[in-house]
C-alpha cells in the first residue's frame, strides 16, 4: 500500500513526534514506558506505520498497548497482576495506553543501541548512516529482500531520511539507564540532522 513499517515505537515530546527504533531487545518499549512516566504521550509500540510523501511524513495510529517485560514493570513499580500476558508462559505483558485516534507528522528518529560501559551518549545520524539505520529498521526482518522490494523500500527510506532528524542513543544495559532524560532522545529543535 506504499506505507513504510519500522520496528519501533513513537512518542510525542514537546510538540514533536519521535520514532524510537532498534533491534529486538534494544529497550524500545522500556524507554517508551519511562518517557510516558515522565508525562510524554506514547503513540505506538513495536511498529511505526509511516506514510512517506513529498510534503511530509505521517505516523499512523498504532495499537494502544506497550509490551513490557516483568523486569521493566518491576523497575517502573507497575503491578502486572491486572495485565494480560503477551503469550502464555512468557513474562511479558500488555500495558494499555490512552486512546490516540489521529495520524500525526513524524519529526525525528532515535535509534537505540547497547554499549558495554559508560553513560548514555547521543550522536547525530546523517546522510548514508541515517538511511542505513532506517533500512535496518524496516519490519518484518527479511521482508525487503524476501519480497524483492529493496529498490522501492530503499527509495522510501531515502525520502524519509531527507525529511526527519536522526540520532543514535548508545547506553549501557542496566536499569539505572531506564529513565533517560527526554533531551537525550531528541536530536533537537533544528529539524533535519
Amino acid at each position: 500500500r506504499g506505507l513504510l513499517v519500522l520496528h519501533g515505537g513513537a512518542v510525542l515530546m514537546d510538540g514533536r513526534v519521535v520514532a524510537v527504533g532498534g533491534g529486538s531487545g534494544a529497550g524500545k518499549s522500556t524507554l517508551l514506558a519511562a518517557l510516558q512516566r515522565q508525562g510524554h504521550s506514547v503513540l505506538s509500540d513495536e511498529h511505526c506505520v509511516l506514510d512517506v510523501q513529498q510534503e511530509g511524513v505521517t505516523l499512523l495510529p498504532g495499537p494502544r498497548v506497550l509490551q513490557l517485560w516483568q523486569e521493566t514493570l518491576d523497575a517502573l513499580e507497575l503491578a502486572p497482576s491486572d495485565l494480560a500476558p503477551v503469550r502464555r508462559g512468557l513474562h511479558k505483558f500488555f500495558l494499555p495506553l490512552p486512546a490516540v485516534a489521529e495520524a500525526v507528522p513524524l519529526h525525528e528518529l532515535c535509534v537505540l543501541r547497547w554499549s558495554e560501559s559508560g553513560s548514555p551518549q547521543k550522536s547525530p545520524l546523517s546522510g548514508v548512516a541515517k538511511w542505513q539505520a532506517l533500512l535496518d529498521l524496516v519490519c518484518p526482518p527479511g521482508y525487503v529482500d524476501g519480497m524483492q522490494l529493496r529498490g522501492p523500500v530503499g527509495a522510501l527510506c531515502m525520502q524519509l531520511a531527507r525529511q526527519i532528524a536522526g540520532s543514535e542513543l548508545v547506553r549501557k544495559r542496566e536499569w539505572c539507564n531506564l529513565s533517560v532524560p527526554a533531551h537525550q532522545v531528541t536530536p533537537g529543535p533544528s529539524g533535519r540532522v
